[in-house]
């Protein structure tokens, strides 16, 4: 067996990236009551949508 030594780095996405996937966390939330909204300095904040009456 051969073991191959990688590393992950982990960068923040921006522009259309950070667009994809707060369209897409939209698309899929949207079933279960939430949304993404944007934030400030690229964040995605996690919001749930008020129920009626509520």
């Amino acid at each position: 067996m051969k073991l191959v030594p990688t590393r992950v780095q982990v960068v923040c996405a921006k522009g259309i990236d950070l667009r994809w996937l707060r369209d897409t966390m939209n698309r899929e939330g949207k079933a279960f009551g939430n949304y993404v909204a944007e934030g400030e300095e690229q964040a995605l904040l996690l919001r749930w949508k008020e129920e009626p009456g509520s």
